[in-house]
């Protein structure tokens, strides 16, 4: 009997605790002046209201149409939701700590800004900022922090549910779904947490700035985590090492820039465009992890490739290896595209099929070592094992006058029409490259000072080692051919359909980023003389003798360039047959143009001087001043 009597008052006792909880806890949520004292606390910091509130168990709270706003030293935030519940532990509280859980949200809204920090212009970013109600925007506290234990902040069971709307600096977009999550906080600059173990979401319009569309509708669902780490230390791309993902992604984006991480390794490449994003995305503290296959559809397709632009439409794959070595593999591919050169509105290449290939190592940064993130060794190796694939199977020069960009201004060489059939396949690493490239031209036209050369042009270059870091290339052994050659001058022509000639470039450099420059030394090999006498027959003051040469055969001869745009230097070449031989030295750029040709024919010789634009041709000493001659500027 005494049992059940004691029973009886705890059972009472707590019904009396609990009718007093309900009571005078309902009864203040509903008073106006709760909000009010609450709101006076610490009115700098945070302000909240509701239309409504209750609560049944002691210290779960619900609120209906609840609304707050407050600020940090660095950040002004406020949130509405029209349904929100929370069970907060009280004990706690004593300790600077903070557990929340089973926290429930329904259509909720996020605001978020920044303070403005000293020495750094906003004008042009306030009007892109929300605007946070009851708050003006307000310099961030730069004081040191006072000495002070600080808060920690777990919050627990998290779901959010309905529609969403944020903001958030100049970000801003809607969703609705579901969302779980935990999150973990330590206040003063402090380690910050947070897991989202499911996401279910259908996106509508995001926007960055006033107008600039990210994407306009998608689907995520899957998961993601960031582990703790130090907000104001690692932002931007240094968040990659804290990021845990694993998620499927369908969206409509107008933006690439997500896949930026991925080819940072390849130098001189960038990928910009718009498309539709399908497939899924796993990855690890800066790792993409095997699962990856993620592919775009798109029509607006821009790759920047060493000064040149492709654009088109096309696809790109992004897939991490199912083995290891853990390796990651981009496949760029064109259906139709258009090259360009930097700055150059008009075409240069045209063509289908265009498929641009990289393999490198799955880590996008550096990795941490615990908790710590350390230059090593093997990371910077791993860089040397990025690896980058060009394959045109077709492509057409719609005007080989496009090429006059190659060539320095000034010149007295221009293309001025035909055109020609490309191919390529091209390999690069870090420190080997290889593969070849074939340029053939029909009918293709150019002047040489003031006469006219048509011929028949084919380039077979040959890429026998270089480096990807710098697209310096060694191209020794390549072939360039010419046949079918007209010259056509004021007082010379010449017409040969049978007449071919031959560069063999026996040793050759080419470093095909900005400034362009290629450094050879090549044999030739003419069928006969005929087109440089049509050449030096068509400048004034020629001698006749000179038109005797037209029978010579067989000319072989060997010649050394180093072109750097703008300037192409000659340091010597040299042609002969059994009665004739020709020698060549000079520099053009858009300043300078100097240089001498010699020529023997026989017993008879001359030498012609270009300087400043002017022209001389002696018939007296002329072997003896071609080797006095020296090319101006130390070259």
């Amino acid at each position: 009997m005494a049992k059940k009597a004691w029973l009886k008052k705890i059972i009472f006792a707590a019904l009396v605790v609990e009718l007093v909880y309900v009571t005078s806890f309902n009864l203040a949520l509903q008073l106006p002046v709760t909000q009010t004292w609450l709101n006076q606390v610490k009115p700098d910091k945070f302000y909240i209201t509701w239309e409504n509130a209750w609560t049944w168990y002691p210290f779960l709270f619900h609120f209906k149409n609840a609304s707050g706003n407050g600020q940090s030293r660095s950040q002004q935030w406020e949130f509405e939701s029209q349904a929100v519940s929370a069970s907060i532990d009280v004990l706690p509280l004593f300790f600077k700590r903070v557990w929340i859980n089973r926290v429930r949200l329904s259509d909720t809204s996020y605001l978020q800004r920044p303070r403005l920090k000293p020495g750094r212009d906003y004008d042009g970013l306030i009007p892109f900022y929300p605007t946070i109600g009851g708050r003006e925007i307000s310099d961030a506290v730069t004081a040191p922090r006072k000495n002070r234990r600080a808060w920690h902040v777990d919050i627990e069971d998290i779901r959010l549910d309905g529609q969403y709307k944020y903001w958030v600096h100049r970000f801003r977009g809607q969703a609705r779904g579901t969302l779980q999550a935990e999150l973990q906080a330590v206040s003063r600059g402090g380690l910050f947490s947070i897991a989202i173990p499911q996401i279910s979401l259908e996106l509508d319009r995001h926007f960055f700035g006033e107008s600039q569309e990210m994407f306009q509708q998608g689907q995520i669902t899957g998961s993601l985590e960031f582990l703790p780490f130090i907000p104001r230390e690692n932002r931007g791309s240094r968040l990659l090492r804290f990021l845990l993902i694993d998620t499927d992604l369908r969206i409509a984006m107008n933006s690439l820039e997500f896949i930026d991480p991925i080819i940072r390794k390849y130098k001189h490449l960038e990928i910009n465009g718009a498309g539709q994003i399908d497939g899924h995305l796993n990855m690890e503290e800066g790792r993409v992890l095997s699962g990856t296959d993620v592919s775009v559809d798109t029509d607006k397709l821009n790759v920047n490739l060493v000064s040149h632009t492709i654009s088109g439409n096309g696809a790109i794959r992004i897939k991490a290896s199912p083995e290891p070595p853990d390796r990651l593999d981009l496949d760029v591919r064109f259906a139709d595209m258009l090259v360009r050169q930097a700055g150059v509105s008009k075409p240069l290449l045209t063509g289908e099929g265009l498929v641009l290939t990289g393999n490198s190592d799955n880590e996008l940064i550096q990795a941490r070592s615990n908790g710590v993130v350390t230059e090593t060794r093997g990371f910077n190796d791993k860089l040397k094992q990025v690896e980058l694939n060009l394959k045109i199977p077709s492509a057409r020069v719609a005007d080989m006058s496009s090429f006059n960009f190659y060539i320095p201004g000034g010149a007295p060489l221009a293309f001025t029409s035909g055109t020609a059939e490309l191919e390529a396949d091209i390999s690069l690493s870090q420190e080997h490259a290889d593969g070849f490239l074939q340029l053939r031209a029909m009918d293709m036209e150019a002047r040489v000072d003031e006469q006219s050369i048509r011929a028949d042009f084919v380039a077979d270059i040959l890429v026998v080692d270089g480096t990807l870091g710098d697209l310096n290339l060694d191209v020794s052994g390549s072939e360039l051919r010419l046949e079918n050659v007209t010259v056509s001058g004021e007082q010379e022509s010449f017409n040969q359909d049978n007449w071919a000639a031959t560069l063999m470039l026996t040793q050759a450099e080419a470093v095909l980023i900005n400034p362009f420059r290629l450094k050879t030394e090549a044999n030739l090999h003419m069928t006969d003389s005929r087109p440089i006498v049509a050449v030096l027959g068509n400048q004034k003051n020629s001698p006749g003798w000179v038109k005797k040469m037209l029978t010579i055969e067989d000319v072989i001869g060997n010649v050394k360039i180093d072109f750097e745009n703008p300037s192409l230097i000659i340091p010597g070449a040299s042609m002969d047959s059994d009665n004739i031989e020709l020698l060549a030295k000079g520099i053009i750029n858009n300043d300078l143009r100097d240089g001498v040709i010699y020529a023997r024919y026989k017993k008879l010789d001359i030498v012609v001087k270009f300087s400043d634009g002017k022209r001389n041709i002696d018939l007296f000493r002329a072997r003896q001043k071609f080797e006095k001659f020296q090319l101006p500027g130390g070259f």
